[in-house]
């Protein structure tokens, strides 16, 4: 096993690149993946093996498995599998036989969700993100977004192979993957702040708009659409703003984990909310807040609390909380204290 990327023949994976792991034979590939994808697959490379080369990082969020693969030309044949498997190319291309159908999948341009059945892939040299699906989850999820009652059916063709587009209804889900890749990067050494994080369920909210993206585009000239169809990369944008209060967030950041333009988000957020994606974060930021004033401590302070939600100015933090609330955010903390 040799730790050391092998940087110059191989395109880098979309997270974990800096500590991938090298395996120089189909064999050691095989018994590195096994234990984190249930299928049963062989791994044969395509020309000489001694030019065979396999860079891969694998990483659990909860029940959520994620394989990042860098690759010269191999073929994979999967002669079981558990699960469907999304395989997205990063880098290069490959292509995919089941039941007698070849199906091409490029980076920049499509994925390819593999059923639970055989299947072979031939690819270049290439870097590919691999996400085991659990349907049940993603049942949920599809109806948690779109705002339909538990046990609506979303009919979704599991048992066959389909090419997904990478960019669909003004969705850019390649942007999506590559901000999860460096949101992976900073967390990947901590698991437990991994499991914490919530990036599983963006990753899952990403794939079931990738799967049917037809639920959750507005189309403006279907008079059946929906405000909750509409607002699928405004969830995915809300949520990421609640789940990193306490870091730095501009309209580029929203517009990758969105995959909307910055003048779409506005769009959503100003017929949603009211007001715009930046003045919906000051907004959120100043109810966690509040919620950490009303449940602070004694030694808890007002400008602690204030720097940690990236309020730089103290004296406009105060503004802005006693505009929102009819008071001063220590008024909030005295009567907290005076209440215990």
């Amino acid at each position: 096993m040799n730790l050391v990327p092998y940087r110059n023949a191989l395109p880098p994976l979309l997270f974990g690149d800096r500590i991938a792991v090298v395996d120089r034979t189909a064999d050691a590939v095989a018994q590195r993946i096994a234990p984190v994808l249930p299928l049963r697959v062989t791994y044969k490379p395509i020309g000489p093996e001694a030019d065979f080369v396999h860079r891969s990082r694998v990483v659990r969020i909860n029940d959520l498995d994620l394989l990042g693969a860098s690759t010269t030309p191999l073929e994979v044949d999967a002669r079981l599998s558990n699960t469907p498997l999304l395989v997205i190319p990063v880098h290069g291309a490959f292509k995919v036989s089941i039941d007698g159908c070849d199906y091409e999948c490029r980076a920049g341009e499509s994925a390819c969700l593999l059923p639970a059945t055989q299947w072979r892939i031939h690819t270049e040299i290439t870097s590919v993100l691999v996400i085991s699906i659990n349907q049940e989850r993603m049942q949920r999820l599809t109806q948690v977004m779109l705002g339909r009652p538990h046990g609506t059916e979303h009919p979704f063709e599991w048992h066959r192979p389909h090419l997904l587009a990478l960019h669909a209804g003004g969705l850019a889900f390649e942007r999506m993957f590559t901000h999860v890749g460096n949101m992976l990067d900073s967390l990947i050494e901590e698991p437990d702040l991994l499991d914490k994080s919530g990036l599983d369920d963006m990753i899952y909210r990403i794939v079931a708009m990738m799967l049917q993206p037809d639920l959750f585009v507005d189309r403006p000239d279907d008079p059946k659409s929906t405000e909750k169809f509409q607002s699928a990369p405004l969830i995915v944008a809300c949520d990421y703003i609640r789940d990193n209060l306490d870091k730095r967030i501009g309209l580029s950041d929203l517009e990758q984990v969105s995959g909307m333009s910055a003048r779409n988000l506005q769009y959503l957020f100003q017929k949603q909310f009211g007001c715009s994606p930046m003045r919906w974060l000051i907004q959120q930021r100043l109810e966690r807040a509040r919620q950490q004033l009303m449940q602070g401590s004694t030694r808890t302070k007002v400008t602690t609390v204030a720097s940690a939600l990236r309020f730089s100015n103290l004296g406009n933090f105060s503004r802005l909380y006693q505009e929102r609330f009819g008071q001063l955010p220590s008024q909030t903390l005295e009567r907290k204290s005076t209440n215990k």
